[in-house]
């Protein structure tokens, strides 16, 4: 991330050479693009500042008619500008480097346009372009938290720290949340909006990268806000959530006392560093004080390890984020509906559960009528509501009118019979799961035969095998609930029953009790 665009009272006065170049000072001369350079729709009104890595514009959005701040990926020591916009690298020596640190600005302005938070720079478009990278953000009115703090007469109190860092917070942990650090955390790279609201600026993934490569650390961190891990590079002392507490904890450092704690590396000979809760006890609580010693502690271990551990140590309460609401708007505005809401639920689930036992008696009537299938039919989920048979009975539909008073090659078709066709299907009622599923008869037999009745046992060889299978059968049914027995029961009879037996065995015959009797 880097520096927004600033007001021009805030910003130090541009030059504007006989060249047409823009420059900040004789050291980058002609670095800059000259004032109307068109970079896509954007075109160049004016110099923001210049860094070791990049240039910052003021920049008017043709298409969108708005001033916009135009950032171009520009390392001074690595890169120079051709002729025209193009922009390469100094030599092949520091080709390897120019293109490591264009890829990792290339991949910062991706990861930014993809958050959305009042204390991150918000970047609108990035692309590739003339040998370099650019990236569009807002152009921001006021100054940075090092202008603010030096324009204040005295240190600010803690409940206006406390302000500044309720929404830097809630940023760091966005962005930790994402596996990304900001590493470079300081008053200069921390943005005071007109309104008061702060801005995470700059990044500096791009620095940090060749930073690494080039083995030159000492040149990009800064003292007293980089914690050791950073001068290390050593595996051994990772970077982390930490990494970014500390060089938070010496920004409030900085704040309170107006100096910057001693660096990191000096401080593991000798450490002098004197607790803010000893020093300025009379100023701030003992809590808040303690806080910023805990996070400025040298070692990574001691400090906090994440921004909620950082948050309960300065005794925050998270604000609850208005763009991610847990309710919708019409939960909101009618809060009285709930229970009455909740109160028609089991109402719902007696009305399905009324509709699926009307349709399965339906189909267990009209499909005895027909030929009887190869194979039984898959088990159906049921509903959890049980109904009793009393209200069952009532809700039974009427039979179909004999079929000596149809029209030839037509069928009866009643209500519960156009309900069967759908119920009867298991892929219809997928989301229905019950407890009361009959169990495979394959299993109940074995079951059935073990607590055979005596009576049953002395049929002997006078009871057809099939019968008496089917017998047992129908005793497990009955120990199901109502809608459950309904389809076992109708189960076994397609399984053993033909038209054959229709009138002459009891078991098989539809006019008789759904019981088995």
């Amino acid at each position: 991330m880097t520096k927004p665009a600033v007001t021009k009272s805030s910003t130090e006065a541009v030059e504007v050479t006989s060249a047409g170049c823009v420059a900040a000072s004789a050291e980058h001369d002609c670095l800059a693009l000259p004032v109307g350079t068109r970079v896509d729709e954007f075109v160049v009104t004016g110099l923001v500042g210049i860094g070791g890595f990049g240039i910052v514009y003021r920049a008017h959005d043709e298409a969108l008619d708005r001033t916009v701040a135009l950032k171009e990926y520009m390392p001074s020591t690595l890169a120079l500008r051709q002729a025209g916009n193009t922009v390469s690298a100094k030599s092949t020596r520091s080709a390897d480097l120019f293109l490591t640190g264009l890829k990792s600005f290339v991949n910062e302005a991706r990861m930014l346009a993809l958050f959305d938070h009042p204390a991150l720079v918000k970047v609108y478009r990035f692309w590739e372009a003339n040998g370099t990278a650019y990236m569009v953000m807002p152009f921001y009115q006021g100054q940075t938290l090092q202008k603010t703090l030096a324009q204040m007469p005295e240190p600010p109190s803690e409940d206006w720290l406390r302000q500044l860092l309720h929404p830097l917070l809630e940023a760091l942990e966005i962005i930790h949340a994402q596996h990304c650090l900001h590493r470079d955390i300081a008053p200069d790279n921390i943005f005071m909006l007109t309104n008061g609201q702060p801005v995470l600026l700059d990044f500096g993934a791009a620095r940090q990268v060749i930073g690494d490569m080039a083995g030159n650390l000492t040149v990009i961190l800064k003292p007293g806000f980089a914690p050791i891990e950073q001068h290390a590079g050593d595996p051994n002392l990772p970077q982390g959530p930490w990494t970014d507490i500390y060089a938070l904890g010496g920004v409030l450092h900085l704040a309170i006392t107006g100096q910057a704690p001693c660096p990191s590396v000096s401080r593991l000979l000798t450490d002098k560093y004197e607790p803010l809760a000893k020093r300025y006890a009379q100023s701030y609580t003992q809590p808040f004080l303690q806080a910023i010693d805990k996070a400025l502690r040298v070692r990574p271990g001691d400090r906090p390890q994440d921004i909620s551990e950082l948050r309960q140590q300065f005794s925050l309460i998270p604000k609850v984020a208005e763009s991610v609401p847990t309710t919708t708007p019409a939960e909101r505005s009618l809060p009285d509906e709930k229970p009455a809401r909740r109160a028609r639920l089991p109402l719902l689930w007696i009305g399905v559960a009324t509709v699926v036992v009307f349709g399965a008696v339906g189909y267990f009537l009209s499909g005895l009528r027909s030929q009887p299938a190869a194979t039984a039919p898959a088990m159906i989920a049921l509903p959890t509501t049980k109904v009793p048979d009393t209200a069952s009975a009532t809700a039974m539909p009427a039979a179909a009118p004999p079929a000596s008073a149809l029209p030839p090659g037509s069928a009866a078709v009643t209500p519960a019979s156009k309900a069967a066709s759908t119920v009867a299907k298991p892929k219809a009622l997928p989301h229905i799961v019950s407890p009361l599923k009959p169990e495979p008869l394959a299993a109940a037999k074995s079951q059935a035969a073990m607590s055979a009745s005596p009576a049953d046992q002395s049929e002997g060889q006078s009871t057809p095998q099939w019968l008496r299978e089917m017998r047992r059968e129908l005793a497990v049914c009955n120990e199901q609930g109502f809608v459950a027995r309904i389809f076992c029961i109708d189960q076994a009879r397609r399984k053993h029953c033909g038209p054959a037996h229709w009138g002459e065995v009891k078991e098989c015959d539809v006019s008789k009790s759904h019981s088995g009797d």
